[in-house]
């Protein structure tokens, strides 16, 4: 489940930073919960 979570939050990240903002807005939340949960891991 780690290792899903790390692929999905550098996906989301690397989605966010490339194009929209209003994603990047959307997917703020889950990467704010993702960012401490992998940094733990």
């Amino acid at each position: 489940m780690s290792a899903s979570l790390r692929g999905f939050g550098t996906a989301v990240h690397m989605r966010t930073r490339s194009k929209e903002r209003k994603v990047k807005k959307r997917t703020m939340i889950p990467v704010a919960i993702t960012k401490p949960i992998v940094a733990q891991a």
